[in-house]
C-alpha cells in the first residue's frame, strides 16, 4: 500500500506496483511509514525518513520489459474486470480480522484501488 502510494504521489503509473524491485531493502522504509487520511478521509504518507520516498520510488524497477508490461497489463485487466462484475467482497460482508486499522478509508481513486488489490 505505501509503495502504490508513494507511486501516485510521484506521478508514475500505479501498477508500477507490480514490477520487481530493484533491491530488497525498501522494507526498511515502507515499514516505518505511517498512513494517514485528511480531512476528506483520502490516505497521505507520513514518512519516518526524509530519504525514504526516494528510495522507494528508486526500488521500484522501471521501465518494465515487454514481457513483463503485458503480465502487468493482463492482471490489471482482470482486476478491472473482476471489481467491474462486483465479485469483490463488500466492506460490510468482510471479516472483521481482514481490516486491519491502517486499512481504514476509503480509496476513490480507481487506478489505485487496482494497483493494492
Amino acid at each position: 500500500m505505501v509503495e502504490a502510494l508513494t507511486l501516485q504521489k510521484a506521478g508514475r503509473v500505479l501498477h508500477e506496483v507490480c514490477y520487481p524491485r530493484v533491491d530488497g531493502k525498501n522494507w526498511q522504509y515502507t515499514h516505518n511509514t505511517t498512513i494517514a487520511t485528511d480531512a476528506d478521509g483520502v490516505p497521505t504518507l507520513e514518512y519516518a525518513d526524509e530519504r525514504a520516498e526516494q528510495a522507494i520510488l528508486r526500488s521500484i524497477a522501471e521501465p518494465a520489459s515487454e514481457e513483463q508490461q503485458a503480465n502487468s497489463e493482463a492482471l490489471f485487466e482482470e482486476v478491472t474486470n473482476t471489481v467491474a462484475e462486483g465479485k469483490l467482497l463488500q466492506a460490510s460482508e468482510k471479516p472483521s480480522f481482514l481490516a486491519p486499522v491502517w486499512m481504514d478509508f476509503s480509496m476513490k481513486d480507481p487506478e489505485l484501488k487496482m494497483a493494492v488489490c
